[in-house]
């Protein structure tokens, strides 16, 4: 077999594997989070915040996601806990707080927005805006699972209980094997899927743990109905409010 039919053939690999990704008609990925924070330092300070504290990353590490894609849209949820006591079921609630986790994220790619879901204290609240993120591509890559990915920054800004603008770092490893622009939360719009992702500097880390394409199972994604519409301020004091009077109780 002669270069030129040996290339030929490589070649023709190429397209249809190329083309059976891109022909990807849904997914479903589970990601896991973790937080790296050493807390050892605000033992030594204040014991007693600390130990608070701790009890927020432990429940961190605990908390389970999903993103599932069908036809363009997408929701990234956490799979339900199980709780054994109503002061862990607390616990939970702070950690998806800390970690910035809503009920649900959705995505809908055809008109380039992104909505985030939350049931706040029996309320129904969303909060939508359009793609926003800009990212900066990096030639750096590692393995992550089984794929190879490439590195990618954009920055995360927000305004702190104190109405301080602050500014997270965020890292995505993402692969163009699987070439849905989907990742944790609705960090979207680059050239792959997300397979790890990091906000702050060594903090909330998600990373993917399974991988399914194409199933049979996965109905229709239909957007939540009698919400209350509110602009991220408004919801910012919503949350700061409770967290204020949950943390004078302990």
């Amino acid at each position: 077999m002669n270069i030129k039919r040996l290339h030929i053939i490589f070649l023709l690999f190429v397209l249809i594997v190329f083309k059976g990704f891109s022909q990807i008609n849904n997914a479903k990925i589970s990601y896991k989070v973790k937080i790296n924070t050493n807390i050892d330092s605000l033992y030594k300070i204040n014991p007693e915040r600390g130990k608070f504290f701790k009890m927020i990353f432990n429940e961190i590490n605990t908390i389970n996601m999903e993103l599932v894609y069908i036809n363009g849209v997408s929701i990234f949820k956490e799979i339900p806990s199980i709780f054994i006591s109503k002061k862990q079921e607390s616990f939970h609630k702070l950690a998806k707080t800390v970690a910035r986790i809503s009920d649900s994220f959705y995505t809908n790619l055809g008109d380039k927005t992104s909505s985030v879901y939350y049931n706040f204290e029996g309320v129904n609240i969303l909060i939508s805006s359009d793609f926003n993120y800009k990212w900066e591509l990096s030639n750096e890559k590692k393995i992550v699972g089984d794929f190879e990915c490439y590195k990618a920054l954009t920055v995360y800004t927000y305004k702190d209980r104190k109405g301080n603008l602050k500014k997270v770092p965020i890292v995505a490893w993402y692969t163009s094997k699987l070439p849905i622009p989907l990742g944790p939360k609705n960090y979207v719009g680059l050239p792959g899927l997300i397979l790890e992702l990091e906000e702050g500097e060594n903090t909330i880390v998600f990373y993917a743990t399974k991988i399914q394409l194409d199933l049979k199972d996965i109905h229709e994604i239909n957007f939540p109905k009698d919400v209350k519409i509110v602009t991220q301020e408004e919801f910012d004091k919503i949350t700061k409010d409770s967290y204020n009077g949950f943390f004078n109780m302990n």
